[in-house]
Order: C-alpha cells, then sequence, then structure tokens
C-alpha cells in the first residue's frame, strides 16, 4: 500500500489472517506497506478475510489513514472426489442421445 506524505508513516494491519484466526497468513512491513502471504487458507473455513489497515504518523502515532480491507479467498478442488459404492451398475438404451 503506497501513501504520499511528507512525514514518516509506520503501517498496520489486524483481523482475521493476522492477529485473528486463521492466525500469520498475513502481514505487512511495518516501514514499507508491503503486505506478504505467508501460507494458503481452506476456502471451507474462510472464503474472505476482513482487515483493518492502519497507517500512523511515526512522530506522534496518530492514524493517519484507516481503510477496511476484505481478501476474498478462491476455491480450488484440494478434496479427491469421494464415492458411495466401489462400483456403479447402470443401463443406457443403445439409442439415447448423448
Amino acid at each position: 500500500i503506497k501513501l504520499d506524505r511528507s512525514y514518516l508513516v509506520e503501517f498496520g494491519l489486524k483481523g482475521k489472517g493476522v492477529d485473528e484466526d486463521p492466525k500469520g497468513v498475513l502481514s505487512i512491513d511495518p516501514n514499507t506497506g508491503v503486505i506478504r502471504v505467508h501460507r494458503k487458507v481452506d476456502y471451507e473455513q474462510f472464503s474472505v478475510l476482513m482487515l483493518t489497515f492502519q497507517a500512523r504518523n511515526k512522530s506522534n502515532l496518530a492514524i493517519d489513514t484507516q481503510l477496511g480491507m476484505e481478501v476474498n479467498i478462491l476455491d480450488i478442488n484440494d478434496n479427491p472426489p469421494v464415492f458411495q459404492r466401489k462400483v456403479y451398475d447402470i443401463t443406457v438404451n443403445e439409442a439415447a442421445k448423448q
């Protein structure tokens, strides 16, 4: 995240994926504002991570900018298919359309 300021700011990030479950997924460099992803998130458990971004004035620690952030997790097929039976017997008429 980039902010144009004539004074130094310190960046912070909190919420799901940072200091709330699933903890340790994301972090922010307090000096540059670069957000890093450290691991995968299971879509079935967390489809959205709600976060709060803050930029604070380094000289007095007053909040300069505060934004809500939403990270949408994409679902990938990470589970193999599960079948209820080993064999499925069916009959298809030879004249049936595909």
